[in-house]
Order: C-alpha cells, then structure tokens, then sequence
C-alpha cells in the first residue's frame, strides 16, 4: 500500500465521528463543563449512543460474532469510539486490540493491563473484560470468528509457542488464557500492517475477507519475526514441547486421526499420549478431537455445499447419523440448521456504534 493511501486512513481515522462527540461531550458534563440539559438537548437526535453514554451498565454483556462480523466474513477491523465509557462484557469471537496512538487499560476482573502506543493484547472468547479510553488515543479492535482460527492462525502462526500455545487452549482445550500481549515499542511494520487492514476493511467489496485473512496471517507471522521474545501470557504453564506436538498432529489429522494411531506415529504408549495431551490441552484426548473436528465441521458447512453426509466422512464420521448428534451435542442444533442460520444471518447494521 502507498504511504499516501496510509495517510488518509489516518487522517479518517483521526478525524471525530458524531459518536465520538456526543461521548466527548458527557465526558465534560461529568467534568462539569458542560449542563446536562445542554448535553441532552444536543444529542437527543441519537438516542443510542445517549443510552451508551447515560447507563454503561445496561449494554448487552453476552455479544455474538453476528452483531459486529458480517455473515460471510471472516475478519472485521473497527475503531474503539474515543470516550466511549467502560462497560464488561465477553464475546464469542477473538479480538485483537492494537494500540494506534495514545495509551488505554484492559480491564479484566482481577486486572489492569495498561496498553500504550504499538501494543496488541489478544482475547480469547468468553472472557469478561472492558476498555478504559482517554483523551485523543486511537484503539483498533480486529475481530476475528473463532472458526477462522483453525485454517488462518494455526498455519500463520504453526508451531511457534507461545502463540500457537494461546490459540490452541483456547479453541480446543479445558484451559483458559485469557489473554496475551505483545510489548513492540510502535514497531512501524506492525503499525502499517494495522493501517493496511482498516484501508482494506473500508473497501467491503468480494475481496475484501480474503485479503484481510491474508493481511491479518501477515500481521500475526511479523509479530512472531520481530517480537517472539516480547511476548507475554501470564496464564501459561510451562509444557513439555512434546505435549504441543502431540496437540498440533492430532488436530491436522483430525479426520482420521485415533488414540491408537497417534500413539503408534509418536511410539509412545497410549496411556501416555493421553497424559500429555491433557497437560498441554487441559482436556482428554477425546473431548480435543471432538472440538478440533466440530470447528471444522462449521467452517466447511458455512464455506462449501459439501453435504451433511460429505462434511461427517471427511471428519472421520462413517455414519453419518453419528456426525449430526455429535453435532448437535456439542452446538445445540443439526448440521443443516446450523448452515441455514449462517446463511440467513443479517449483515451488521451500518449504524452500529457499540465497538469492543
């Protein structure tokens, strides 16, 4: 992208959007700079973002990938509204948060983590955090469906620990990270690679998903290049590198693979496998197959129009009875529901302000 192209989407980026305003403006009337009835009258037009800004506390705590990905995407690239108050919350999606300029706070329910200017903090699914924002700072949330993970990040990011170790407990384990943080000192590579990413979400034509899952393995691989070492996951326990080998063969073969087949690949006894599966994963070898293979039995129903009995035989499913209650089991409803409903699903409301 040329440097010019960058500037712009910085300049957009930097400019205030109406939403912006009116929280900039309830930050003064707290400040008391500014009458609250003046405040009210002002942006009585919008009353949404006056129902964010007057009660945090009532916005919606469980989101799902639908209300901000839209049906069909992968990836989506949004601003944090600037003055946006603090409200907790959890999603079904990973997120990115990637600091542009200025400084903000992750608040998760036992800590602060501070983020300044170049800093990314990865979240996984289901954990209940918020943002603290501040004067004129700039936050990008990448958004990112949890299905997305086993064919986009796992080959982006292999077998490099400790990376590969937060994604993989996270959609296929027992055990929870809640988050990890790069410390890249406002790398100018990383900072492009953020900037390419909203200029590409902005264009939202029939390429765009494809060249942002694209962009986004390209950012994660030049974290990985330039800033291993500056890495941090609190919540990681230091496992045997075998344990992670064990993990990542069995969710690449999935479909075929068996306790007894990984154990005769590795010659180890199977009793053994298990052991080490479960202190990698935090979860049996069973329940680590069953996930790895429902992620990708969603990916393959929402992507292609293999049928039921196609996608089960694929994931090592004979009958194809067995497939649809292993399904249903683990996702609440049938194959073929669950591929209407993500094709049925509506796109997000272009007026939708509430960004994570």
């Amino acid at each position: 992208m040329q440097m010019d192209e960058r500037s712009r989407t910085l300049a957009e980026l930097e400019r205030w959007q109406p939403d912006e305003q009116l929280f900039r403006d309830h930050a003064r009337v707290v400040r008391g700079e500014l009458s609250e009835a003046e405040f009210l009258e002002r942006w009585q037009s919008d009353p949404v973002n006056l129902e964010y800004a007057l009660h945090p506390e009532r916005v919606e705590a469980n989101l799902t990938e639908e209300r901000f990905i839209a049906a069909g995407r992968n990836v989506a690239v949004v601003k944090h509204p600037r003055g946006l108050p603090l409200f907790y919350h959890e999603h079904e999606f990973f997120e990115i948060n990637y600091v542009l300029s200025g400084g903000f706070v992750q608040r998760l329910d036992d800590r602060r983590v501070a983020l300044e200017a170049g800093e990314l903090c990865m979240l996984a699914p289901g954990v209940r955090h918020g943002i603290e924002t501040g004067g004129d700072g700039i936050l990008l949330n990448l958004l990112i469906r949890s299905s997305t993970f086993l064919d986009v990040f796992l080959r982006a990011v292999g077998d490099r620990p400790p990376l590969s170790q937060f994604f993989m407990s996270n959609l296929y384990g027992g055990r929870k990270l809640r988050y990890a943080l790069f410390r890249t000192g406002d790398d100018a590579v990383i900072r492009d690679c953020a900037l390419d990413m909203c200029a590409e979400q902005a264009r939202e034509d029939e390429y765009s998903d494809r060249i942002l899952c694209s962009q986004l393995a390209i950012l994660l691989n030049q974290l990985m290049r330039r800033h291993a070492g500056n890495v941090e996951i609190p919540e990681l326990q230091r496992t045997d590198a075998r344990a992670w080998e064990l993990v990542e063969y069995t969710l690449a073969h999935c479909g075929e693979i068996t306790l007894e087949s990984l154990a005769d690949h590795f010659h180890y006894s199977r009793q053994y496998c298990a052991k080490l599966i479960r202190e990698a994963a935090g979860c049996s070898f069973t329940q680590l197959l069953t996930g790895a293979r429902m992620r990708k039995a969603e990916q393959l129903l929402t992507d292609t129009a293999l049928s039921v009995a196609d996608i089960g035989a694929r994931l090592g499913y004979g009958d194809p009875e067995t497939f649809i209650r292993a399904f249903k089991r683990a996702k609440g409803q049938t194959p073929a529901a669950y591929r209407r409903e993500s094709q049925s699903t509506a796109e997000i409301a272009p007026n939708s302000t509430l960004v994570l």
